[in-house]
């Protein structure tokens, strides 16, 4: 019995983290989109009308539109300090290779935004970015 209730806190932890994940991604792809470029700092980000303050760590995203993408948004919580982000990354200086990889203009391996344990999900999040920056009108 104890097991199933590991298993379901493991699952429903993951099926969590993933709304989080998306969300985030969300909100990053419509900042992008209608700027031009990445947000300069959290502050920054947490201004952008489809961000609602929960705390100070702490974020919901709105539903919010792309031109670009189709974006889902599930309305979770998504605390920030389980994110490293690299505010006022300069995407227009990336570059892609074929395997996905980001790199900046000193041709270091960029992650805009990585979550411990998502490293394949980050690494896809900061290739989309660069993508999105480049078909966004600034």
């Amino acid at each position: 019995m104890l097991g199933l209730f590991a298993f379901y806190r493991m699952a429903n932890t993951a099926h969590k983290a993933f709304f989080q994940n998306e969300d985030l991604f969300a909100a990053l792809v419509a900042f992008v989109e209608r700027r031009g470029r990445f947000p300069s700092s959290e502050a920054e980000f947490r201004a952008s009308a489809w961000i609602q303050y929960i705390d100070e760590d702490c974020i919901r995203v709105l539903p919010v539109q792309s031109a670009i993408l189709n974006l889902n948004v599930n309305g979770v919580s998504i605390c920030l300090s389980d994110y490293r982000i690299l505010w006022g990354a300069d995407l227009a200086g990336f570059r892609v290779d074929a395997s996905g990889k980001v790199y900046d203009r000193e041709d270091n391996v960029v992650l805009l935004v990585f979550r411990y344990g998502y490293a394949s999900w980050s690494k896809a999040v900061t290739t989309a970015l660069s993508d999105v920056t480049g078909r966004a009108a600034p």
